[in-house]
């Protein structure tokens, strides 16, 4: 990551993603003068930076969920504009809407099947990473 000057004379966060993607995240003025007070630590400058890019690309991504439902719901239920607030959303909207963000929620939800074992049964049973864990963690914890 890097803090570099854009052509408009605003200092942007500059990440290069493991993807390639290279996003520009402009700085506001309390960001810049944050990262210009930490002059002296690198450590804190780098930490700083960080959390800019992860607040910035959770919030874009949210901003684009939540748009992606909505545009769904307004397909789905024949509507040409979804009213602007939801209480005022007909039954039959509301229960698109709840039907379309139960599936963008469900497609977040992330499970650990690449294992086998769920980590109930490792509560007082042994599995084949045990050892491993035990291992990997310098501790043993027995009940």
């Amino acid at each position: 990551m890097a803090v570099v000057k854009h052509r408009n004379g605003n200092y942007c966060l500059r990440a290069a993603l493991t993807d390639g993607y290279m996003p520009l995240i402009e700085l506001t003025s309390e960001e810049e003068a944050k990262f210009r007070s930490l002059h002296a630590d690198e450590q804190a400058r780098q930490d700083f930076l960080m959390s800019i890019a992860m607040l910035h690309l959770t919030r874009r991504d949210a901003e684009a969920v939540k748009d992606r439902i909505k545009q769904n719901t307004q397909s789905k239920a024949g509507v040409r504009i979804l009213p602007s607030r939801p209480q005022d959303y007909s039954p039959e909207i509301s229960q698109v809407f709840t039907f379309n963000l139960a599936n963008a929620l469900s497609s977040l939800n992330v499970s650990s099947g690449s294992s086998g074992y769920k980590r109930e049964h490792e509560v007082g049973n042994r599995t084949r990473y045990d050892d491993i864990d035990n291992r990997q963690s310098g501790t043993r914890l027995t009940m």
